[in-house]
């Protein structure tokens, strides 16, 4: 290599680095930081005592408050609110992480603020009041800013999760009383038929309660149907909740079908562990081939999802019969 070309070669060799130098410079501007470094990472909050927060998001905006250690509601104080979900807002707001840090961000435009999804605002202890609001995704984060700074940060899809939620995916579900054959008296299925069984339980001669189904004073205990029915009330509970302290209206809307009455309600009269009697009543709607049918129970006020796959004995019972309910589980049975 002569010395004219290794003075092109270190002139290309000089433009490269250049060059190389310059993009550097235009991601750096572009993305911003990584939010880790030597002295630990950056965070957009900290902060602890928080005694409110509010949220919202395109379907809706939800406000809770703190009170003695617990989290409530604020338009529904009463409601039946899982303590649980409120923590792990304020557990990541006490100490929320940015992934990267863009101290000197493009319009609020840029980055989907003036159309956000959502925002959330906490409150601490000492009146301090933080609105966080969410931008768009890049990549596998969100942009995201504080309303007491320009810097723009992305935070990883966690708040977003909790921004998404609604009301009543955060309600507590009541508990169905814990049933067995033992433990129920009777049970009552009624719809286009209605079906009452009756369980006779006896003391055996080593201690052990033999329980009878009688239906019809005819013993059933060993019909295919029967063992499916006990083993539903055994399974029995509830998947969601869809509606609080619920009119008139959202009953006949989930209950009625359309059919001027429930399709289904269930009756048990029960002996709890302790001797106590109870009755569980519950009122369901269902359309055939839905993967729910909506219930409402006696004493409570809202209106909550059951699978309709756990329910198919009592459906089956309550619309076409007992005798033909019976022939289909035991078709069933054969099969299996």
């Amino acid at each position: 290599m002569n010395k004219s070309q290794k003075r092109q070669l270190v002139v290309l060799l000089s433009v490269l680095v250049v060059l190389c130098i310059v993009f550097g410079v235009f991601l750096f501007s572009q993305y911003g930081k990584t939010a880790k470094s030597e002295e630990g990472p950056a965070y957009i909050l900290q902060m602890d005592s928080i005694v409110k927060i509010s949220y919202t998001n395109p379907t809706a905006t939800l406000s809770f408050y703190q009170d003695g250690g617990m989290w409530y509601w604020t338009d529904h104080s009463d409601f039946p609110l899982d303590n649980s979900c409120l923590r792990k807002i304020t557990d990541l707001l006490d100490a929320l992480p940015a992934v990267r840090v863009i101290e000197s961000p493009e319009a609020p435009k840029a980055y989907g603020f003036d159309d956000s999804y959502g925002s959330i605002t906490a409150v601490s202890e000492d009146g301090k009041s933080v609105t966080l609001t969410l931008g768009n995704l890049t990549g596998e984060n969100y942009y995201i800013k504080r309303s007491d700074s320009d810097t723009v940060y992305t935070v990883d899809k966690t708040i977003y999760k909790y921004l998404s939620r609604s009301i009543y995916s955060m309600a507590l579900l009541p508990e169905i009383p814990a049933f067995s054959a033992e433990t129920m008296d009777s049970l009552t299925i009624e719809g286009a038929f209605d079906t009452t069984f009756t369980f006779d339980h006896t003391a055996a001669a080593d201690g052990k309660i033999v329980t009878t189904i009688y239906r019809d004073g005819t013993d059933v205990t060993g019909e295919a149907v029967t063992k499916q029915l006990v083993s539903e009330m055994i399974g029995l509970n509830y998947v969601a909740c869809v509606a609080y302290d619920a009119t008139e209206e959202d009953l006949e809307t989930s209950l009625i079908a359309g059919k001027g009455a429930p399709t289904f309600a269930v009756t048990v009269n029960y002996t709890d562990e302790k001797g106590n009697a109870g009755v569980y009543h519950m009122d369901a709607g269902y359309i055939e081939g839905a993967s729910f049918a909506f219930c409402a129970v006696t004493g409570d006020t809202g209106i909550y999802t059951m699978r309709s796959d756990y329910l198919s004995g009592v459906i089956a019972t309550a619309s076409k019969g007992y005798d033909e309910a019976n022939k289909l589980f035991e078709r069933k049975s054969e099969q299996s």
